[in-house]
């Protein structure tokens, strides 16, 4: 089961930038995560790395430009991963752990700098993932009293 004390940020050095600033690099933990989401061990590690990519920070971003575009791919390949599927029970804390570093580590310039639909869209998405987790919760709640 994927915890929030597994929640750690990632810091690479600057020697990690051509690497981790690959969009092909993201769209691929996002497609290995799309292909084993039914397994929720796998599921598990795959939404562990995205939690850690949602949270990539420091000298790995030369400037603001560079985050804003991490940031638009990153959100952009969520938006595609979980929009039009129903989100497994298994798969809620780490798809929470991964908002919440995407709105906690990215400063709020650089989160309203990325496309106005695209920030849209992801508000949108928030609010359909807020209101279908509490409808599970509270369903759990009346299953077990």
């Amino acid at each position: 089961m994927f915890e929030s004390s597994q929640n750690v940020l990632l810091k690479p050095t600057e020697s990690w930038r051509e690497a981790l600033l690959d969009s092909r690099v993201m769209e691929l933990f996002f497609t290995v995560h799309r292909k084993i989401r039914e397994d929720s061990d796998m599921a598990q590690d795959s939404l562990q790395c995205l939690a850690q990519l949602a949270s990539l920070h420091g000298p790995v971003f030369p400037d603001e430009g560079s985050q804003v575009d991490y940031l638009a791919h990153f959100i952009e390949g969520l938006l595609n991963t979980i929009n039009g599927i129903e989100i497994e029970d298994s798969e809620a804390v780490g798809i929470s752990s991964i908002v919440s570093n995407l709105i906690t580590v990215f400063p709020r310039n650089v989160l309203t700098a990325i496309p106005r639909e695209l920030f849209s869209s992801f508000v949108s998405c928030l609010t359909h993932l807020t209101c279908s987790f509490g409808r599970s919760a509270a369903l759990e709640e009346v299953a077990d009293p």
